[in-house]
């Protein structure tokens, strides 16, 4: 047993020591040792400046995400629901979708289109999501996991919750696209750039097709095939030389020949085809007069009276409607919505 001076002794000293010790000391709580998460160390830092295949985007950035399969031949007024970010939160998901680095020669059909506003540049992807793709100025790109899981977010909140309303504007071809865009800035959210050439100008397609015999020697069969391409690719050339020297300066551009349909089995067979863009008030006369060429032959003809713009309309607001707004535009024939 301890003796009852010892104890008593003890019992003085800790006493002593509590007296003495400091109040606000003994109450604070231990401090915690700072960690940082493992994730926080992996997590995208968002910057502006150039980073990836985007380029300089800076943070009023502005994006939207849209159908892309919108019927546009309905007469009546279409409700189409999009996707509209700006700022941090749109940055942060362009960085994410930049993770997608894996380049592929073969996609698929596009489903939506991604708009990209950035200062005075405008960009889009085409985003192709049955097979996990999207297209920028013609290189395809796979979807990183954490690109698709972006994505993949983005389209539910079109679908589901949508920001904005696409509105589709019906303009007559005499009206320049600039000057119906500035008078529409001031009650929309944003005009989306579309390229009008097939939309808005006479266009005609021309085809032409020849064939050859299936080879005996089947190691020949990729010449034989790079000379059909080759011979059919060249007439429609010719056909472009001559179009032009005829035309008295109404053409405006050629596009780029493509094939239409090729055949490789019992015979090699394809059909190559051209689209000719014209000015403003070519008639379908002048038209066939243009086309006339050995084995050339029109395949359709397009001289559309109107084409179409499409916009994001602001949030309801107070004041007239968006239809009445489109109606008050002074321009003669009217815009129609």
């Amino acid at each position: 047993m301890i003796p009852f001076s010892r104890l008593l002794f003890s019992v003085l000293i800790l006493f002593i020591i509590g007296c003495n010790a400091d109040p606000d000391k003994l109450s604070r709580k231990p401090k915690r040792k700072n960690t940082v998460s493992k994730s926080a160390k992996h997590s995208i830092e968002v910057k502006p400046g150039k980073q990836g295949f985007l380029g300089n985007v800076s943070k009023d950035v502005k994006i939207s995400l849209r159908p892309f399969d919108i019927d546009t031949s309905l007469k009546k007024r279409i409700q189409v629901g999009v996707m509209y970010i700006d700022g941090e939160v749109a940055l942060r998901n362009l960085r994410y979708i930049e993770l997608s680095k894996n380049k592929s020669n073969a996609g698929c059909e596009v489903d939506w289109i991604l708009d990209v506003w950035t200062g005075a540049t405008f960009k889009n992807l085409e985003i192709m999501w049955k097979c996990r793709k999207f297209r920028m100025e013609g290189i395809i790109y796979e979807m990183s996991t954490t690109t698709a899981k972006v994505i993949s977010s983005m389209i539910t909140r079109a679908r589901l919750h949508p920001d904005r309303w696409l509105a589709i504007l019906k303009v007559p071809v005499i009206h320049e696209p600039k000057t119906v865009e500035s008078s529409l800035r001031v009650f929309v959210e944003k005009v989306i750039p579309l390229d009008y050439t097939l939309s808005r100008y006479p266009s005609f397609k021309v085809v032409t097709e020849h064939s050859f015999p299936l080879p005996g020697d089947l190691s020949t069969l990729d010449i034989k095939v790079k000379k059909l391409r080759n011979l059919l690719k060249n007439r429609l050339m010719a056909f472009q030389r001559s179009a032009k020297r005829r035309s008295g300066g109404i053409i405006r551009k050629f596009l780029d020949p493509v094939s239409e349909n090729e055949v490789f089995s019992s015979e090699l067979r394809a059909k190559w085809s051209m689209i000719t863009v014209c000015s403003l008030g070519t008639n379908s006369d002048r038209v066939y007069w243009m086309s006339q060429f050995s084995r050339v032959w029109v395949k359709s003809i397009n001289i559309p009276s109107h084409y179409r713009m499409m916009v994001i309309k602001k949030p309801k607001n107070d004041g007239p409607g968006f239809g009445a707004r489109i109606s008050s535009l002074d321009f003669d024939p009217p815009v129609e919505y």
